[in-house]
């Protein structure tokens, strides 16, 4: 079995797992973003997409190929466990990046507020 064909089940698999969720969780919503709150729901097709990306990359790093070298031409190999672990961290550091942003602009939010109290005060 190819490397391309054994992700291309692998995929497959992962996604038929998301539709299953989207089975559990409610039916297949359609996705809406709602442009007031910024908030935006990716449904039955954030379910597919996730379980593809996530039973690939669990795949990419224990399954049987997690050592198959990637490039073949470069000076340095990237293997497939170091493709999947690097996806694996780019998902999870955006959001300890998205995390730690709204954490400074809760600061930022919360000493504007203290000083708007402050002269609320000074002027009764």
């Amino acid at each position: 079995m190819s490397l391309v064909f054994a992700c291309l089940v692998i995929a497959v698999l992962g996604a038929s797992g998301g539709l299953i969720k989207s089975v559990l969780s409610g039916g297949f919503e359609r996705w809406s973003y709602d442009s007031t709150t910024k908030i935006w729901k990716p449904g039955w097709i954030g379910h597919l997409i996730t379980g593809a990306v996530a039973a690939l990359v669990v795949w990419a790093i224990y399954g049987p190929f997690a050592g198959q070298t990637l490039t073949t031409r470069a000076s340095f190999p990237v293997t497939l466990v170091q493709a999947g672990g690097s996806l694996l961290v780019g998902v999870g550091g955006a959001e300890i990046l998205r995390m730690l942003a709204d954490r400074k602009a809760d600061a930022i939010t919360k000493a504007r507020l203290n000083e708007s109290l402050r002269q609320q005060l000074k002027d009764d």
